[in-house]
């Protein structure tokens, strides 16, 4: 890893998170948590980036992958990360229920277009197998006023809810996904709130 200076803010972030009791191993810009048979990770990646990852049963269950900028959200971000990790059950089985069919097209879009592109993906393989013909596209927040206006629905990923207010003058429906839900790929749920 490259050494780098870490800022203010995420000198707080890394000794606050430090403090949690459930923190096993505390190496620089590496933290790692063991509760029940989960393991979490907080890696500080340089330029106020920060991984935020939590692995059970040799699968990863929760991911995010954010830069700090907006303090409420970040401080969002870190509480979904210690609610999963303290959890015993992750993730209720939801049932998709649709109350609205007239969906047609679906965007998700995140900083890059990386995590929003799976999102997209996986959801439209729910929508599949419900039978449900719909379009679920993904891009990026740079792009997004491009191509906005022809989706009924607009998912904004947890890192950049911030953004939301830029956009909802667009006519199009805009939500922004929860850290906890985004985190641990809380699929039916977002499905459900896209079809409500």
């Amino acid at each position: 890893m490259i050494e780098y200076q870490m800022s203010l803010i995420e000198a707080f972030f890394y000794h606050w998170s430090c403090s949690y009791p459930m923190a096993t191993e505390k190496e620089k810009y590496h933290i790692v948590f063991q509760q029940n048979d989960k393991t979490g990770t907080i890696v500080f990646l340089g330029d106020k980036i920060v991984d935020l990852e939590i692995v059970q049963d040799d699968k990863i269950v929760f991911s995010l992958h954010f830069m700090i900028d907006d303090l409420a959200i970040v401080c969002d971000h870190f509480k979904s990360f210690f609610e999963f990790l303290n959890e015993t059950q992750t993730n209720s089985n939801e049932e998709i229920v649709i109350h609205n069919p007239n969906i047609k097209k679906i965007l998700f879009v995140c900083s890059s277009g990386v995590s929003s592109s799976y999102f997209a993906q996986k959801i439209e393989k729910e929508l599949k197998l419900k039978k449900l013909d719909v379009q679920v596209d993904s891009t990026y927040l740079h792009h997004l006023s491009n191509c906005i206006e022809q989706y009924d629905i607009v998912f904004f990923a947890p890192q950049i809810v911030s953004h939301i207010h830029e956009y909802e003058n667009y006519g199009v429906k805009v939500i922004g996904i929860h850290s906890y839900d985004f985190g641990s790929w809380n699929f039916n749920k977002i499905i459900n709130m896209a079809f409500a």
